[in-house]
């Protein structure tokens, strides 16, 4: 299997954002694959992120390079990090958006990167590219074309990490809310909206009693979902339903419509799972 590099962005497709980062990418590693796990996360929602991440990391090949570059805080002091896990390699800002995923995968190492070697390093692995010209000076705004990009190549060809990081013992932690059980069933929430306006929770089916009923809190109403049902069709067209998502995990949704618009529901809202 061939070099694969996933880019998580909240850059959206509209301009050249993505397009400028795969040219750095085919430039340096012109047989690379590259994959898009999402470019349209919600401006600067780094919980939103690094929920897909870890969704979606663990099914790519062992040693893909997961490139991640939602990053509120481009241009400041923050850290470039590398995380090496069990399997994979972890790229992105020092910001929390790595964590869940990188710590799922039972992280072994973190590395800074030391923005100054950088440059140095890539002369020597990627000698006579004409994209390094082009990227020598970093801009101050674009760190995920002429930064994260080139460091993802790098990692992705197996040259020591420590050439151009430094290990560190910790990173800045994002935490998705766990659920909390209780002695009537189990507390959960709302953790992502997905384009369907599906609302999906992070309450894990292994928690969930079977008969079990469904509740929503959203603001001052309590709606009921009944039993969990297998498939959408098992409501009318436009009824809300209770069911296991595909990443084994409890979701609401409206068959044939969005869950978020029909409920008034969003990320945050309480869901209760009650025992019968």
């Amino acid at each position: 299997m061939g070099k694969v590099i996933t880019l998580l962005t909240d850059f959206g497709l509209k301009d050249s954002y993505v397009s400028e980062m795969k040219g750095v990418i085919y430039s340096l590693l012109p047989d690379v694959a590259i994959v898009d796990i999402s470019h349209e996360v919600r401006q600067g929602d780094i919980s939103s992120a690094s929920f897909l991440l870890l969704r979606a990391y663990r099914y790519f090949p062992r040693g893909t390079v997961h490139l991640v570059v939602v990053d509120p805080g481009v241009g400041t002091s923050r850290e470039v990090l590398c995380c090496r896990t069990e399997n994979y390699y972890f790229i992105g800002p020092d910001n929390g958006v790595l964590a869940p995923a990188a710590e799922n995968d039972n992280l072994k190492y973190i590395f800074s990167l030391n923005l100054e070697e950088l440059p140095v390093a890539l002369k020597e692995v990627f000698s006579g590219s004409f994209i390094l010209e082009k990227i020598k000076t970093p801009s101050s705004t674009f760190h995920g074309r002429d930064i994260f990009a080139p460091f993802a190549c790098y990692v992705s060809t197996g040259s020591p990490i420590i050439r151009l990081a430094v290990k560190k013992e910790r990173m800045v932690a994002t935490s998705l809310p766990k659920p909390v059980l209780t002695e009537g069933g189990v507390k959960g929430h709302i953790i992502y909206v997905d384009r369907f306006g599906n609302l999906v929770t992070n309450i894990n089916v292994s928690l969930i009693e079977k008969d079990s009923e469904v509740f929503l809190k959203s603001g001052y109403q309590v709606i009921s979902f009944g039993k969990l049902k297998r498939a959408y069709a098992e409501v009318k067209q436009g009824e809300p339903l209770a069911l296991i998502g595909s990443f084994g995990t409890l979701e609401i949704a409206v068959n044939g419509g969005n869950a978020s618009e029909k409920l008034n529901a969003t990320v945050g809202d309480e869901v209760l799972v009650m025992k019968k």
